[in-house]
């Protein structure tokens, strides 16, 4: 049995499903010797090939327009949200749980500091901006507020993936892990 491509496409099933391969395997003058029919078959396969490069962008921008990621659930608590973010971003959860009780007692409301260092995780307002600044440098997307308990989770979980340095703007990280 001679193995050509006209059979291979056939009884794999390729043909049928990718435009263009359908005039690809129907070149049964290929494999006879013909020129002609030699040169035609290699326009077609050309022609098939350039269909398939030309029309792969536009199926993939339809799938993708179409296709809808199931949003992700996050926890409305505070300590499900910690554990989230932690896990999004490779973060210590036990640190970050350790410093959110210390400082704040996963209390979104509370004030410290003599008024200036708000949330959870007690951040002032310079700090927040500055290290919100930077996220949204590297991930981009909404910017973070400062009065949103859930940003400044996420902000903190990204923060404790920069090393100590970035850790000890928490007197309780410090109080614990120093």
């Amino acid at each position: 049995m001679k193995l050509t491509v006209k059979y291979i496409l056939r009884h794999s099933g390729i043909a049928g499903t990718l435009p263009g391969l359908s005039t690809f395997a129907s070149c049964d003058d290929v494999f006879r010797g013909r020129l002609e029919s030699v040169k035609k078959a290699i326009k077609r396969v050309m022609y098939a090939i350039l269909s398939l490069v030309v029309s792969l962008p536009i199926v993939f921008s339809r799938n993708i327009a179409t296709a809808q990621a199931p949003a992700p659930v996050i926890p409305g608590d505070v300590r499900g949200q910690i554990s989230y973010y932690a896990n999004v971003y490779s973060s210590n959860e036990k640190e970050l749980l350790k410093v959110a009780d210390c400082e704040s007692s996963f209390s979104p409301l509370s004030v410290g500091d003599h008024g200036l260092a708000r949330g959870v995780y007690q951040f002032h307002p310079g700090t927040f901006v500055l290290f919100a600044g930077m996220y949204m440098k590297r991930f981009g997307g909404e910017p973070l507020q400062y009065g949103d308990t859930q940003d400044q989770i996420r902000l903190a979980s990204w923060m404790f993936t920069l090393g100590k340095s970035t850790k000890r703007n928490w007197s309780c990280w410090s109080k614990f892990y120093s």
